[in-house]
This record gives C-alpha cells, structure tokens and sequence, in this order.
C-alpha cells in the first residue's frame, strides 16, 4: 500500500500464483451463481461469508472446515468454479491466489480493490474494467449480481479486458528473461561503493 515507487517484483512461487487454465464455457452458457471457495480464517474473508451466507444465488464456503460448521462447503475445482458466472476473489494473509486464473476465465471476477502488489500488477488493475469492485463491507453483493445478470454485455466487455490483461503473463520465456532483468537491474543498482 502506499508509496511502492522502488519496491522489487519478482515472479516467486509462480506454480501457485501464475497458473490459467483454459476455460472452454461461454459466459452465456454458465450458471447464474456467486461462487467462492478459500480460507475463512482472514478476517475479511469471514466478514464475506456472513453476508454470503443468506443469499441464494451464493455458493460461498471454507472446504477446509468441519462439515457441521456453518460455513463449510464442499471443496470445488477450478473447473467446476469456472461454470458459475460469478467468481469471488478475497486477499487473505497477502494477494489473492485464485485472482489470475479468474481473470484468464469466461467468468467475471468479482472482488474488492485489491491491496497487495505482486509481479501480476495489482495495483494496475481497474474497477469495471478488469473486475466488478465489491465494496470492502460486501454490501453490494447482490447489486453487483442483479445488475450483471441484466446486463450480460457489461460483464462480457470486463471479462475480455481481464483476459487481455492476463494475456501477458503467458509466455514463460519471456517472463523468466524479464525476471532476469529486474534482478540484474536491482544489483548495479546497488553496488557496494
């Protein structure tokens, strides 16, 4: 957060981070249904369940927990995620994990603005053009739900500008070479005098 102006990025972890799968179900043809599965344990992901919870159009859920808490879920694929049209991505500790497959996806992600940077650029990323913002207390879940669901075009123009986005994490090559760069760059930066 804040003035980030010579933070340091590199592409760690990227078999967790940077993986797109291909999704071959049109937007139209998948089901009208909220869904998001992770963690409950972050505050702000918890807060998401609670309001999730009485709403029918939500599959929202912790898979993790006991079966005969409130807010377990079955655990869900990100295959079958992706045949809902609505797919939540909540930060926990840190970035958002599921956030770039999403946005690779035929479904519209829907999250609050975004707070941690990563070598996915975050903080590049526009409310209404590459995501539906939801607002940090999730008040405007079921706005943000009706309002997609009678405007499918809106929604299709956001999941075209997030594909185009993750467009250019898909080369491998070309990732590990800028890597490189950044890396070189950071030591002649900082030679010891």
């Amino acid at each position: 957060a804040g003035d980030h102006q010579n933070a340091v990025l590199l592409p760690l972890n990227v078999r967790r981070h940077l993986i797109f799968p291909s999704d071959p179900t049109p937007f139209e043809s998948k089901k009208s249904q909220i869904i998001f599965r992770a963690g409950s344990y972050p505050p702000q992901r918890l807060a998401f369940l609670n309001v999730a919870r009485g709403l029918p159009f939500c599959d929202a859920g912790d898979s993790k927990l006991p079966k005969d808490h409130p807010y377990h879920r079955p655990w869900v694929s990100i295959h079958e995620q992706m045949k809902c049209k609505y797919i939540v991505s909540i930060e926990g500790n840190d970035v958002a994990t599921n956030l770039k497959w999403i946005m690779h996806s035929n479904s519209l992600c829907l999250m609050p603005k975004p707070r941690f940077e990563t070598w996915f650029l975050e903080s590049r990323l526009v409310a209404g053009v590459h995501y539906a913002e939801i607002a940090d207390d999730f008040s405007n879940l079921e706005d943000l739900f009706v309002h997609y669901e009678k405007h499918p075009e809106e929604a299709l123009a956001i999941i075209q500008q997030a594909q185009h986005y993750t467009h250019q994490f898909l080369n491998p090559a070309a990732e590990h070479l800028l890597a490189k760069h950044v890396c070189q760059s950071y030591f002649e930066a900082h030679q010891p005098i």
